[in-house]
């Protein structure tokens, strides 16, 4: 299965499948890690990592696109209260 990175903001990223399918994960140090399932999956950086930690996370564009942008808009939001 190939998986494509669609868009990257921070550590967070939209990637798809071979199959039309969406999901965001998180990568940080070489590493990703998932945002979909019950207990933090994390992986080598790489195709068959992204694939590994997504789980049963793959959506629909639109949901993805969705989870993708409250994840960035979280991150904004903390960062501003932080610093």
């Amino acid at each position: 299965m190939a998986v494509t990175i669609i868009r990257e903001v921070e550590q967070y990223r939209l990637i798809a499948d071979d199959q039309n399918r969406y999901a965001v994960i998180e990568s940080r140090n070489g590493k990703v890690f998932s945002l979909h399932c019950h207990h933090r999956l994390e992986a080598d950086d790489t195709a068959a990592g992204m694939e590994v930690v997504v789980c049963d996370g793959w959506q629909e564009k639109e949901l993805a696109v969705q989870r993708f942008q409250e994840m960035i808009g979280e991150e904004e939001r903390l960062s501003e209260i932080i610093w």
